[in-house]
């Protein structure tokens, strides 16, 4: 959690958004990426996983636009903060009536602003109510099409109140962990979006697990594996 002239921001959230009406599949899929059970909620819209005091918090949504994952941040004043990102160069592509503000970064991704969630808000004393998080999910990846990486490291680094780190091959950077999270920002060439990178102790059985329930692998890269979901999850 990070204060910002008064108000208060962390990364609350890690949405995948899943082009579906129905959050069953999905839902079966991922529990076993997490190794936490999914809830859905009675509406169908949501489903989340482990328990809800954890942070970040990890949540599927049923969406009509093609699969993604995003990024929700908690604050304790909407309107303070998506003025602090606008003037980091983001614009405001609408304010939610259900009680959220949706956002573009100047690196063409989207996310939101909502208010604190739940009752593991950092406390006055400044130490956060809920448990720590699973290891499982190792990192976000931020990836910027045909970006300056430099441009790119500066408004993601501002947004999460980080200091920055480059690299020595200067494609990507590697901004201070939240929440135990490592979050990298990288040039790459296909579509801006956010990925995840999960670690194993071995990858090939990992990647075997995964396999087993729908993913499939797209490429072997250097030391990782990149797989994708099956579809609707």
């Amino acid at each position: 959690m990070t204060v910002f002239d008064g108000h208060q921001t962390r990364l609350g959230v890690v949405v995948i958004d899943c082009q579906t009406d129905d959050l069953t599949e999905a839902v079966g899929f991922w529990e076993q990426v997490f190794g936490a059970p999914g809830r859905i909620n009675s509406r169908g819209k949501y489903a989340r996983f482990g328990e809800y005091g954890e942070h970040p918090k990890m949540l599927l949504q049923a969406v009509d636009h093609p699969p993604r994952v995003h990024l929700d941040f908690e604050t304790t004043d909407q309107a303070a903060e998506a003025a602090r990102l606008e003037g980091l160069g983001a614009t405001v592509v609408e304010r939610s009536d259900h009680g959220w503000t949706v956002m573009e970064a100047p690196t063409g991704h989207r996310f939101c602003l909502v208010n604190p969630q739940g009752e593991d808000w950092p406390r006055d004393d400044g130490s956060d109510g809920g448990p720590p998080p699973k290891a499982t999910l190792a990192g976000l990846s931020i990836d910027c099409q045909d970006a300056d990486v430099a441009t790119a490291q500066g408004f993601w680094a501002a947004v999460f109140g980080d200091a920055e780190r480059q690299t020595p091959d200067e494609t990507f950077v590697r901004l201070e962990p939240r929440a135990g999270l490592s979050i990298e920002v990288q040039r790459v060439d296909h579509p801006s979006r956010v990925h995840m990178d999960f670690e194993a102790e071995n990858v090939d059985a990992e990647v075997a697990r995964f396999e087993g329930f729908g993913a499939a692998v797209r490429a072997r890269i250097h030391d990782w594996v990149v797989m994708e979901a099956p579809a609707g999850a």
